[in-house]
This record gives structure tokens, C-alpha cells and sequence, in this order.
């Protein structure tokens, strides 16, 4: 045979050959193509799942969904801020009420990285409902509490789905855009996040003055069914492995029990720490030191080979740019806590606002954050650069927490004002910019795992963030205790009672003695003034940590098994 002859010949071939998607030849005949035509569509949906998620109706329906789950989430999460005391009141709580707050704490951050692990087996639909309709039984449950242990109850079932409502909208924004362009969706759920925190306190307040507290669990179910809608209709893709049972056998049951023994006795510890026992009690050391050692056992647990789905794989922190992401989260959270608690604290013990008006007082830090969190996620989706956000963020926000050690009962408004503007907007850069950098050194196998480990983090930093500063506040006020002329003034103050009696009420009773009224408004204004010095360590090492992160490319495709199903195949879907 001739050169000419067969090239001839590999011409003809060539023609009756098919062309696959990655360009080799296929020569398949009409009867086998046609068997062919699931793995066809299989290979489409892959194609599919890589190429930008278009922005169609069903897109912005299930944003819309995500937004609002994480809306109930948040809400739930600070409404009870104001409304506290009416329902303890009413229930008679006594020193359980502090279990009305921490026990949702506690259930939201030591349940959402198991939704995490979870979505990846079951997929994310199948976790995001489960997720609202835990979170509508607990608003149910503490809707029609009879007492503090049905409320308490009630919040926890609640907390467990507020963890899943937190982590789920996270991961299904990462199924759905480019790690490109999650910056700036991120920054609308940030807002959303943030208009349900500003809103929360006064609608709290509001239904239980004007109505009755139990509105504030009733209203979460109509919300609850507006979120369940879309994501019940709307079909997603996951890759379907394996039975139930081989499913369920999948999950990391032994190490989410580790976690959430552990994250459990670490919260009682730092409850009680300063409060019903001194931290120096073996009722508080001993459960903290078991809380620790716990999460020191859950990694060593997630690193072993008798794992093949860890809740939190140990290559997550195997480079430098994720692990020095996790640190900074954690501290982040730190301070969220931080200022969180302890401004107001300023406005009412020190500038003897009441509660519903030192609610009013904080909204600077909230108004310029939410914002400030969607500017650096449009700049981050437009630039592809994160990094120097975090030099920015951590930098104004070392500057912020100075400057609120300058307030004292002289300051103008004003400053308070403006201190929480500079805060406020470093701090609110770093909300929206953390992810991106955290996903962009990892793979996108690895996205709802390390995005619930990063929410764990940030909560178990948050817990901390109350534990601290407390610690500081009142080793400072008994100190400062001993000046004080009254031996009956003294004793209330001392061991956590200066932290307790922390209100405009309680600093207002002794108006009728002005010099007594003064020395205890300078206990306070020098308590809290040691309190921001010492956060500012905080953010210096966040901002020398970020030296650590790489400044790394962030993936314009989105190569991943899951998000909405292609609109063919869900109508094809059962």
C-alpha cells in the first residue's frame, strides 16, 4: 500500500469515526451509540458542572432560599439579647437562664461540621432540609415551653438545625459559583447576616413587650416553609453511592461523638468559669482540661488510617495558607464575641444607656461592616486578590479596638461613633474574605468539609470570646473592688458580680451618692479599658499571621459532582 493510499484509507476511517468529547476516536456504530446515550448524558452533566453556573431564575431562587436560611440563623442567634429577661421572668429561670443562650451555642457549633461530612454523602439537598425542619421543631418546642427545661430543650433541637442553616447556605454557594465570584455572594449573605443581627434585638424586644416572647420561636416557621419551598422543588445532583446503610455507615460516628462530648465540656467550663464557680475551681479546670484534651484526642482520631471520610480531614491544615486561615478565623471569632458583649456593656454601665438603647448604640459597627464585607467581595470577585484585605481588615481593626480604650463616661458620642466606623469596616473586610482564601489552597473535593471545619472554628473562637475578656473584666473590677468605701458594695461587685450588675439599673441605684457613683463608673471605665488593650494582641497576630497566606489564584471554573441539577434532568428526575 502506497503513502497516498493510506492516508486515503485513515481519511475514510476519520469521517465514519465518532468524535468524543475529549477528542479521541470512537468508531461506534448507530446501535451502539445509542446505548452510549446515558454515558453521553453523564459526560454532559459533567461539562455542565465545570462551565459557570448560569445565573438563571432557578439560580436566584435557590440564592434567595440560602439567604434566608441563613437570615433565620442569625436571627435567632442574638433575638433573645433583649428579651431575655422578660422570659426568665416569666419562666422563673433562675441560673439556668444561662443555658437559654449557650445551649444553642453549643448545638450549632459542635453539629455543623457533621452536616458538612454529611452533605457529601447524602448530598446537599437531603442535609439543607433536614437542617430547617430541626430548626422549626426547636422554634416549635421553645415556642410552647411550659418551662426553663423545655425552652432549653427547645434551643438546642433549634441550635442543631441552626448549624445546619449556617453551614449548608456556605457550601451550596460553593456548588454554585467560581471560587472567583463567591467573594461577592458571599458579601450578600454577610449582609443578610447582618440586617437580621440589627433587627433581632429590637424585634425581640418588641414582641416581648408588646405581645408575648413566644412570637419570637412562632414567627421562624413561616420563614421555615418560605426556605424549604425551592430547595424541596429545585433538584440538585450528587454523586449516589452505595445503599442507606452503606451511607450511613460512611459518616464519621465516632468522631463526631469525640467532637461534640468535647466542644460540650469545654462550653461548661467557660460557663461557669467567673460566674457560679472561680476559675481556679476544679469544677471548672476539670471539665476544661477534659474539653481539651477531647479535641486533642478528635485530631489525632480524624489523622488515623482507620478513617477513609474524617468530619475534619487532617489535610486541611497541611499547608501553611489553610492553617494560618483556620488561626485567624478562630481569633476573628474571638473578637466578634469580644466587642459583641462588652461594648454594650461600656454603654450601660458606663454611659448608663438602657438595653434597648445601647442595642441602638452598637449599630455603627454593624452598619459599616455588612457594607464594608461586600466591597472587599465584589474587589476580591473582580481582582482575584484577597490578601491585602486581610492586611487592611487586620490592621483597622487592631486600630479600632485601641481606639475604644480611649472611651470613658467624658467621651463625646461621637467617638464612640467613629471608633466603631474604623472597627466596623476592618473587621467587616475580613468576613467576606477569609473563604476564598482558604478554598483557593485547597481542592474542590474538599469544600464542604473545610467550609464547615472553618465555621467550627470561627464558633469555637466565638465561645472563647466571651470566656476571655470576662476573665480579664474580673480579675480587673477585683482589683479595683477594694477602693470602694461600702463592704456591701464590695461584696456584690467581686467574683464575676461587677460583669453581673453591668446594667444602667443596677449602676443607677446609687445616683443618690455621686462620689460613690463615680468610683463605681471608673471601676467600670478601667475595667473595660484593660479589656481593649488586651483584644489589640488579638488582632497584631492575625494581622502577622497573614504574612503566612499566599496570595493564590482563585478558579474561574467550578469543577464539582454537585449543584442544581441541568434543567432537562430534573425534569427527567424522580
Amino acid at each position: 500500500m502506497t503513502m497516498s493510499e493510506s492516508l486515503d484509507m485513515s481519511k475514510h476511517n476519520h469521517q465514519n469515526q465518532h468524535q468524543t468529547p475529549d477528542g479521541r476516536a470512537d468508531a461506534a456504530s448507530p446501535a451502539s451509540k445509542e446505548h452510549d446515550s446515558p454515558i453521553r448524558h453523564q459526560e454532559a452533566e459533567v461539562a455542565a458542572a465545570e462551565a459557570p453556573m448560569k445565573k438563571d431564575l432557578r439560580f436566584w431562587t435557590m440564592f434567595l432560599a440560602i439567604g434566608l436560611c441563613q437570615f433565620l440563623a442569625a436571627l435567632d442567634a442574638t433575638i433573645l439579647s433583649t428579651a431575655l429577661p422578660t422570659i426568665m421572668g416569666e419562666l422563673d429561670s433562675g441560673e439556668l437562664y444561662v443555658w437559654v443562650v449557650n445551649s444553642y451555642l453549643l448545638a450549632s457549633t459542635a453539629f455543623g461540621p457533621i452536616f458538612g461530612q454529611a452533605s457529601n454523602i447524602f448530598g446537599r439537598r437531603v442535609l439543607t432540609i433536614l437542617a430547617v425542619l430541626l430548626f422549626a421543631a426547636g422554634s416549635a418546642i421553645c415556642g410552647s415551653a411550659g418551662n426553663t427545661v423545655q425552652l432549653i430543650v427547645g434551643r438546642s433541637v433549634q441550635g442543631i438545625g441552626g448549624g445546619g442553616c449556617v453551614v449548608m447556605p456556605e457550601i451550596l454557594i460553593c456548588d454554585l459559583v467560581s471560587l472567583r465570584e463567591r467573594g461577592m455572594y458571599a458579601g450578600i449573605l454577610a449582609a443578610a447576616w447582618t440586617v437580621a443581627c440589627l433587627a433581632a434585638p429590637v424585634i425581640g424586644a418588641a414582641l416581648a413587650e408588646r405581645a408575648t416572647w413566644r412570637w419570637i420561636f412562632y414567627m421562624n416557621l413561616p420563614i421555615s416553609a418560605v426556605v424549604l419551598v425551592p430547595v424541596v422543588l429545585l433538584k440538585q445532583r450528587y454523586p449516589h453511592q452505595g445503599t442507606l446503610w452503606q451511607r450511613l455507615r460512611r459518616i464519621d460516628w465516632a468522631g463526631n461523638a469525640i467532637l461534640v462530648a468535647s466542644v460540650t465540656s469545654l462550653l461548661l467550663s467557660l460557663t461557669w468559669a467567673g460566674t457560679l464557680h472561680p476559675w481556679s475551681s476544679w469544677r471548672t479546670i476539670v471539665p476544661m482540661v477534659l474539653g481539651l484534651v477531647g479535641l486533642g484526642g478528635f485530631v489525632y482520631f480524624e489523622s488515623g488510617p482507620w478513617l477513609s471520610e474524617p468530619t475534619m480531614p487532617v489535610r486541611l491544615f497541611q499547608n501553611c495558607t489553610s492553617a494560618a486561615v483556620y488561626v485567624t478565623s478562630f481569633l476573628h471569632g474571638i473578637l466578634l464575641f469580644w466587642v459583641g458583649y462588652f461594648l454594650p456593656i461600656f454603654f450601660q454601665a458606663v454611659g448608663a444607656a438602657s438595653p434597648m438603647r445601647s442595642a441602638v448604640l452598637v449599630l455603627p459597627v454593624l452598619t459599616v461592616g455588612a457594607p464594608a464585607g461586600l466591597l472587599a467581595g465584589v474587589a476580591t470577585t473582580v481582582t482575584g486578590k484577597y490578601r491585602p484585605w486581610h492586611f487592611v481588615g487586620w490592621a483597622l481593626t487592631a486600630v479600632g479596638l485601641g481606639l475604644f480604650a480611649l472611651l470613658d463616661e467624658r467621651s463625646p458620642l461621637g467617638w464612640s461613633v467613629g471608633f466603631q466606623v474604623v472597627f466596623g469596616f476592618g473587621f467587616g473586610v475580613l468576613f467576606t474574605t477569609f473563604l476564598p482564601a482558604l478554598l483557593a489552597s485547597l481542592s474542590d473535593a474538599d469544600v464542604a468539609v473545610a467550609t464547615a471545619t472553618w465555621i467550627f472554628v470561627r464558633n469555637l473562637g466565638c465561645i472563647w470570646g466571651i470566656a476571655i475578656p470576662a476573665a480579664v473584666f474580673n480579675t480587673r473590677t477585683d482589683r479595683l473592688v477594694a477602693a470602694l468605701p461600702d463592704a456591701a458594695l464590695r461584696e456584690m461587685l467581686v467574683r464575676g458580680g461587677a460583669y453581673e450588675h453591668a446594667t444602667a439599673a443596677s449602676v443607677g441605684l446609687f445616683r443618690a451618692v455621686p462620689e460613690l457613683y463615680g468610683m463605681i463608673v471608673d471601676l467600670y471605665a478601667s475595667s473595660l479599658k484593660l479589656v481593649w488593650l488586651v483584644s489589640i494582641a488579638f488582632a497584631v497576630l492575625g494581622f502577622f499571621l497573614t504574612f503566612l497566606v499566599e496570595g493564590l489564584g482563585l478558579r474561574k471554573t467550578n469543577d464539582t459532582e454537585f449543584g442544581l441539577s441541568p434543567p432537562q434532568a430534573a425534569r427527567n428526575e424522580v
